[in-house]
């Protein structure tokens, strides 16, 4: 029986859009492995290291990190070679690049920060530069998030990261309370979710049962609930516009 990499495959999972970044990183499940290997090549691994306590100015900050890079890659021939018996020409294939040096940043979770990016891949970033905000897993990369919204979070983040003073983060917060109109600047459509519904006739037979007489809350989906809403304002209104929404769509 020959095995597929298709039949190995658990699942496939649709990221949210990226904005100009590297799509390569691998998530172990066991934290002490920390490397990954495909088809016998080493894909890829990241270290973030805190320099904190080492430096004072950027430059330097950017001489060791780049000194790190260097360093590493001058001990990969011996390592790969010692280990996993590469030779000759293959010996120059796995190196190691720094990406990015920050002045400071936010780890919420694995995979979950925010940075104020000062030198990206050798080159310097400004302040107010597009690319001086570095996120990842946050609300705002994703697709279902306004843009309107996802303007201010980056204001409010870059504020937070740049140790603005917290009476003017929160003024600013307030002010675009204030500002935002409703209608224009964002719309219902901005904030709704599209997505199917499936097993609908499941979620309605219990919802029939248990909430319309009033005996109990049913536990259902945002989705499902809202169909059950939609489809039920169609028969008080004897609504004949509008069709039904069915199971699936």
């Amino acid at each position: 029986m020959v095995t597929t990499i298709e039949s190995r495959v658990k699942n496939v999972k649709e990221l949210e859009p990226f904005d100009n970044e590297y799509v390569y990183d691998v998530i172990m499940d066991d934290t002490t492995n920390r490397t990954f290997f495909a088809n016998g090549i080493l894909v890829h691994n990241s270290c973030y290291t805190s320099l904190q306590s080492l430096v004072t100015t950027k430059e330097e900050a950017i001489a060791i990190a780049d000194g790190i890079a260097t360093e590493l890659n001058t001990r990969f021939a011996a390592f790969m070679q010692e280990n996993f018996f590469v030779t000759g020409e293959f010996l120059g294939r796995i190196k190691a690049n720094r990406e990015v040096v920050a002045e400071s940043g936010i780890f919420r979770a694995k995979k979950k920060y925010m940075l104020s990016v000062v030198n990206l891949e050798g080159k310097d970033i400004a302040r107010g530069d597009p690319k001086s905000l570095k996120t990842m897993g946050d609300d705002i990369k994703l697709s279902t998030t306004p843009i309107v919204i996802k303007k201010f979070l980056k204001e409010i983040t870059l504020k937070v990261l740049w140790d603005v003073p917290q009476p003017e983060i929160e003024t600013f917060i307030i002010d675009f309370r204030n500002s935002i109109k409703i209608g224009t600047d964002i719309t219902p459509f901005d904030l709704a979710i599209t997505s199917s519904v499936k097993v609908l006739e499941e979620y309605y037979q219990k919802w029939v049962k248990l909430e319309k007489p009033g005996i109990s809350k049913v536990n259902l989906p945002g989705n499902a609930r809202a169909t059950i809403n939609f489809n039920e304002m169609v028969d008080y209104f004897n609504d004949t516009e509008n069709q039904k929404i069915r199971s699936g769509e």
